[in-house]
């Protein structure tokens, strides 16, 4: 009879623990695709990038060094 009891009390228990898992997926759910008042997303900043340096001018600067 001990067995038994010890059962329902670990088949309670992950039921209970099944139901809030459930009850926080809804939430997460609800909570994520709700559309109130959504905030623009960040402009990308332009990354900066230096000019090649001309082929004739790399090699006079290779023979001034």
């Amino acid at each position: 009879m001990e067995e038994h009891t010890w059962f329902t009390l670990l088949r309670d228990t992950l039921s209970i623990a099944g139901n809030l898992a459930e009850c926080v997926g809804l939430l997460f759910l609800f909570t994520q695709f709700r559309s109130t008042g959504k905030t623009p997303p960040a402009p990308v900043k332009k990354r900066v990038v230096r000019q090649r340096v001309p082929e004739k001018r790399r090699e006079r600067i290779a023979d001034v060094s």
